[in-house]
């Protein structure tokens, strides 16, 4: 069976899960926020915990599976997609945009249920765990990317690292353009033979962090 038609199939299971939990949570659904890869394998899939999209429950878009956000399109590079173009702008200036070009990448999210902020949503535990569940089927049955990029070490890869088990966890400090060493670490380690990084939440990391975490990935992502 090939990519897409194992995603079709996901995308159907998924779907009666959203509808009962988003109704029964009162909380919209956001899965992806880019559009799916199937034609290669996406050299990075950017992870982020759940969706500052603090609305009641919305029907669940099955076309959004497949087109992405149309906001992300429309806005991830300038205001107010501030998690997306703080990122963007740092490979920019470190001369490295491979995984931040269109066909390179997919940006999705952990949990599928939105929230003004992560601890809003995390007194939901069930319906956490079974996205968490669905995620690593997407990741790890599906899609098969060359890395992962964790948009928080705490929330998302400290969490998906307990659950599944990664291994060769490394804490790194990476260096800042003077040379001397950033303020925050990443984490590193195998999922399954996939490179996983956890990186600070690009909305909220200092520019020089980011410019820290863009020169690393510049050196060391395959």
């Amino acid at each position: 069976m090939n990519k897409q038609k194992q995603y079709d199939q996901w995308v159907r299971k998924v779907i009666p899960f959203l509808e009962k939990t988003g109704k029964d949570l009162n909380r919209c659904c956001s899965v992806m926020q880019s559009k799916p890869l199937f034609e290669k394998q996406a050299d990075v899939l950017f992870l982020g915990y759940n969706a500052n999209e603090n609305f009641g429950y919305v029907p669940v878009d099955k076309e959004r599976f497949y087109n992405g956000n149309t906001d992300f399109y429309k806005r991830r590079y300038g205001y107010p997609w501030k998690v997306w173009y703080r990122l963007y702008n740092a490979f920019k200036w470190a001369e490295f945009l491979k995984p931040v070009s269109d066909d390179n990448f997919i940006y999705m999210n952990a949990v599928y249920f939105g929230s003004n902020d992560i601890k809003s949503i995390l007194g939901h535990k069930e319906a956490i765990q079974q996205c968490f569940d669905f995620t690593g089927e997407l990741i790890q049955d599906i899609f098969k990317p060359k890395n992962i990029i964790c948009f928080s070490i705490d929330k998302c890869f400290n969490v998906l690292s307990k659950k599944y088990g990664f291994t060769n966890v490394k804490t790194i400090t990476p260096l800042m353009v003077d040379g001397n060493p950033s303020s925050k670490t990443i984490k590193k380690a195998k999922w399954n033979g996939i490179s996983v990084y956890g990186i600070p939440h690009p909305s909220r990391a200092s520019n020089d962090m980011l410019g820290a975490i863009a020169l690393f990935f510049k050196k060391h992502l395959p």
